[in-house]
């Protein structure tokens, strides 16, 4: 009797892990390469709306910056106005040249913008990793810029 209620355990032991494994190719077999399940489109939903985050806050403090940095360049002109020539001419071609920086840092982030938004309807960890760069070399840039003002208004002073 014991052989007996042993052989019928395994039997259906083994009956149950078949239909389980049946069941798994019937679920494979119907999902169609590169469909995603919905916890995979979850979790890539989710790394979207970081990256939409993410990239609002830095495009907002990158334009608050320059916001910053064209008001400065309007006081050092309103200064340049009041100064001698010779003065006058020796900022005035620094303060052309910081003010092409600043224009083409705001249409670095206006472009690359308009690309982030492409991006996004075609998601992919690449994106994340484009955007992690360009936000390091436009800060890298921006601190530069913000230096070399600086040093201009300090040159101003003297």
């Amino acid at each position: 009797m014991k052989i007996l209620s042993i052989l019928f355990i395994a039997l259906s032991t083994l009956l149950v892990n078949c239909t389980q494994t049946s069941e798994k190719n019937d679920e494979t077999k119907s999902k169609k390469p590169g469909e995603l399940n919905d916890a995979e489109i979850k979790a890539i939903e989710a790394e979207k709306t970081q990256e939409r985050a993410e990239w609002n806050l830095f495009k907002a403090e990158a334009d608050s910056t320059i916001n910053s940095m064209e008001m400065e360049l309007s006081k050092l002109s309103d200064k340049m106005n009041t100064s001698s020539k010779k003065d006058k001419e020796r900022l005035q071609e620094k303060y052309n040249k910081s003010k092409e920086k600043v224009a083409d840092l705001k249409v670095r982030i206006q472009k690359r913008n308009e690309e982030f938004q492409t991006d996004m309807q075609a998601y992919n960890e690449k994106i994340s990793e484009k955007n992690k760069t360009f936000q390091r070399e436009l800060k890298h840039d921006m601190n530069e810029l913000g230096e070399s003002m600086k040093d201009l208004f300090k040159d101003n002073v003297k």
